[in-house]
């Protein structure tokens, strides 16, 4: 908890920190999100068989992962820091939440595949805040 400021906010020490050691660094809250974003990412392969918002949710994921994947092969794991991942998420799922929002008529939200891009949207959002916070406090350090 040492490194979160009110339980939410990483501190400046976490936000250097490389990826590979966060191991431990992190609250079982952070950790069980981590979990959660991870369910939202895999299930969106699942749906992006038959739903094009589902691809986008999906290669958001993947983008993700690849350009975390990429900076580890090219400058060493280490590389990858913990603010890294957040401008990840910045870079990727900006447009993709944009875009699902401006699509939301098209859905309908009263179907389990509707539940689950709201659910997908929501926590788009709900990261997508933290992740902000955290590229903006890296650039005013």
């Amino acid at each position: 908890m040492d490194n979160y400021i009110f339980g939410l906010f990483a501190t400046n020490e976490l936000l250097v920190t490389p990826a590979s050691q966060l191991e431990g660094m992190l609250p079982a809250h952070v950790q069980l999100w981590l979990v959660w974003l991870l369910a939202i990412g895999a299930t969106s392969l699942i749906w992006s068989f038959w739903k094009v918002e589902a691809r986008y949710v999906a290669l958001a994921f993947i983008l993700t992962f690849a350009a975390s994947f990429v900076v580890g092969q090219i400058w060493g794991p280490d590389a990858v820091l913990y603010v890294s991942l957040s401008l990840f998420h910045v870079m990727f799922w900006t447009p993709v939440l944009a875009l699902l929002i401006q699509r939301r008529a098209n859905a309908n939200f009263s179907s389990l595949y509707g539940i689950w891009l709201w659910l997908a949207m929501a926590t788009m959002a709900i990261s997508l805040v933290f992740d902000y916070r955290d590229v903006i406090a890296y650039l005013l350090m």
